[in-house]
């Protein structure tokens, strides 16, 4: 019965009646009195409005009359075993993790609520909680025997599907070892155990408390409790201890780690909260981080099977995750299924799953550009939801959100090649989810990925995967010409490799980029030049003697955003040893000059196309250790005498600077 993550779109279904089944009847009044005055229910008060809007009203209406009624969740059971001494299990507290549920409550039988006063004792291992309250005094306990007998009658107490405290008999059937070093043993019993019993005392046929209720066992009726002298021989201490599977979406590499972190008491929950967490998340940055560093083959870029990626001139403007496949080859990946949907205006948002993540790609309404929406987080994140749908279910209905509202938190994470992403997280109030989006801002609207989860597992493991994960995004800059003038005009939100780069351009006129690696001038005698012509950076991956960067290999110019003549200027170096025989065969032909790169025109696609040697390469290409081609493409019957023309026109506007 551990308490489990509450899915996203479900809604918690509670019942918070109080009172006994048939079966308590065969203990002693005196045991059913004390039982009533000292076993509680463990709540949460249900969390504030959320900033959420939908599609249409909640049919609240479905969720039973008690529950929509009730001010709190009810989440488990705890018992007093002094006047001012309460146990429960670690799980309903889930101290060591954050949650937007806020205070955990005790109610009694009649309704009334005490606070949680101090912490003082805990444990995830073992898996209870000692704790005291304020205001409140239970002077009619239960009786301990920490010398159960095997074959007894036991009974189960607890808060039974949140429908009020339940006693249920069975059998102590036996006491098994933990699993993994059998530091002590768990009681096994036959009584009946539901989801809210977590945290319930076992009793014995006396009605004396021999364990906490922990959980329900998954094949059998033989469900588990914690021997109540395994808490009060702990000692005054809160400690985790998990053995956590770790993974990068991106890696074929697991690790299964031990997590242990140990904080003094007493303390408040809210204060032991906040410490087991920053401890947890650290520990969990830690042993994911060491994925990457531990890794005797490597990792992307310099990895020895990792030549093909950074030799393909991917010409992606969607988002693609560089990643181990399944044969431990480095590559790119794009959503299996992408889905576009329209915004209003000329805009889309086109979308799919990869890696346990929604990758998107925003191309925002023309003529606007990234600065008119990226800065407005609920604008953006309005617009990612209308391509990837997110719905809350509430009995069968299915309601789609369409804003998740403003976001609690927002920062710019930089990824190790200098590009600048905005981090911001939304939460979900009503289920104590999170949705994390990382956005990289481009010329014509942003590229993102997206983590949706329970708030545990973003904030301690989510968060540090999503950072690393960042440095794993391959996509090309895209935008039309008024569009590249905008975004390079706000530079605290360009890459590194961006920074040293300029554009200008007047319709009917000119138009002018300089990058680090080369420089592009023309005339409308070259080409088109209007406020509706496209600029496409080719970015790719520089191996150097001491360091990769990440930077602009080549640039593709069109006449209009929608049509496709075009012509381009890119950079061609040699490949490493380990790359693709495609790869060295390529660089033979380029530096040969050979075909495709023979500068003779050829028809396809109904176009017709040239390529070759910008003429600064011409007479080294041999020895070249990098090398520019230049590309032009004619839409409709243009005459292969007139190509020759335009790629030479082409290839004299264009100057290399390394």
């Amino acid at each position: 019965m551990k308490r489990g993550n509450i899915h996203f779109g479900t809604v918690v279904i509670l019942f918070l009646l109080f009172g006994y089944s048939t079966h308590a009847a065969v203990l002693p009044d005196p045991v059913l009195a004390s039982i009533r005055d000292s076993v509680f229910e463990v709540v949460v008060a249900k969390p504030a409005d959320d900033d959420i809007t939908y599609e249409k009203p909640l049919p609240l209406t479905l969720i039973p009359f008690s529950v929509r009624n009730d001010a709190y969740y009810s989440i488990g059971t705890a018992f007093a075993i002094a006047p001012n001494r309460f146990v429960s299990a670690a799980h309903v507290f889930s101290a060591h993790t954050l949650t937007f549920f806020g205070d955990v409550f005790l109610r009694d039988k009649s309704g009334r609520i005490y606070t949680i006063s101090k912490v003082g004792k805990y444990s995830t291992a073992r898996d209870f909680i000692v704790f005291s309250v304020s205001n409140c005094s239970v002077t009619n306990t239960l009786v301990i025997n920490e010398t159960p007998k095997l074959h007894d009658t036991v009974f189960a107490v607890g808060n039974a599907y949140g429908e009020g405290v339940i006693i249920r008999d069975g059998l102590l059937t036996s006491m098994t070892r933990e699993e993994e070093n059998g530091a002590w043993s768990f009681l096994r019993f036959s009584a009946a155990a539901s989801h809210g019993n977590s945290g319930g005392p076992l009793l014995d046929r006396e009605g004396k408390i021999i364990g906490i209720v922990l959980r329900k066992s998954e094949n059998e009726n033989l469900n588990y409790a914690l021997p109540i002298s395994e808490v009060l021989a702990a000692p005054l201490t809160a400690t985790h201890h998990a053995r956590m599977k770790y993974q990068i979406a991106n890696l074929t590499t697991k690790a299964i780690e031990s997590c242990d972190v140990t904080v003094a008491l007493p303390k408040t929950l809210s204060d032991l909260r906040i410490e087991f967490n920053s401890a947890v998340m650290q520990t969990n940055i830690y042993h994911i981080t060491r994925l990457f560093s531990g890794r005797s083959e490597g990792v992307f870029p310099t990895a020895p099977d990792a030549a093909d990626v950074i030799m393909h001139e991917n010409r992606s403007t969607f988002p693609l995750l560089i990643a181990e496949g399944s044969k431990k080859q480095w590559d790119s990946f794009a959503p299996e299924k992408r889905e576009s949907t329209a915004l209003n205006g000329s805009g889309t948002v086109e979308y799919g799953e990869l890696a346990g993540m929604i990758f998107s790609r925003v191309s925002v309404p023309y003529p606007y550009g990234s600065t008119n929406v990226i800065n407005d987080a609920k604008q953006y994140n309005d617009m990612l939801l209308k391509g990837y749908p997110m719905h809350r279910i509430i009995a069968d209905e299915r309601t789609r959100i369409v804003s998740l509202g403003n976001p609690i938190n927002e920062q710019t994470n930089t990824d190790w090649y200098g590009r600048r992403w905005i981090v911001r997280t939304f939460v979900l109030m009503y289920c104590d989810w999170l949705a994390v989006t990382y956005t990289l801002p481009l010329p014509n609207g942003g590229a993102t990925f997206s983590l949706f989860g329970p708030t545990e597992y973003i904030m301690q493991q989510g968060v540090a995967s999503m950072a690393l994960l960042s440095s794993f995004i391959h996509i090309n800059y895209y935008g039309t010409f008024e569009q590249w003038r905008d975004f390079l005009g706000c530079r605290d939100i360009l890459p590194d490799a961006l920074q040293a780069v300029s554009f200008t351009f007047m319709p009917d006129r000119n138009a002018a980029l300089t990058s680090p690696g080369f420089s592009v001038r023309y005339g409308t005698n070259v080409f088109p030049v209007t406020k509706n012509s496209d600029l496409e950076l080719l970015m790719g991956f520089s191996i150097g003697s001491t360091n990769v960067t990440w930077d602009v290999h080549g640039a593709i110019f069109g006449s209009d955003r929608n049509a496709r003549s075009y012509f381009g200027v890119r950079k061609k170096v040699p490949p490493p040893e380990q790359a693709s025989d495609m790869f060295k065969s390529d660089w033979s032909n380029v530096t040969a000059g050979s075909k495709p790169y023979n500068t003779v025109p050829f028809s396809e696609d109904a176009g017709v196309y040239i390529r070759g040697l910008h003429v600064g390469n011409a007479r080294s290409a041999g020895t070249a250790q990098k090398i520019y081609v230049i590309d032009v493409g004619i839409i409709g019957d243009e005459q292969h005498t007139n190509m020759i023309r335009h790629f030479h026109a082409v290839s004299d506007s264009v100057t290399i600077t390394e």
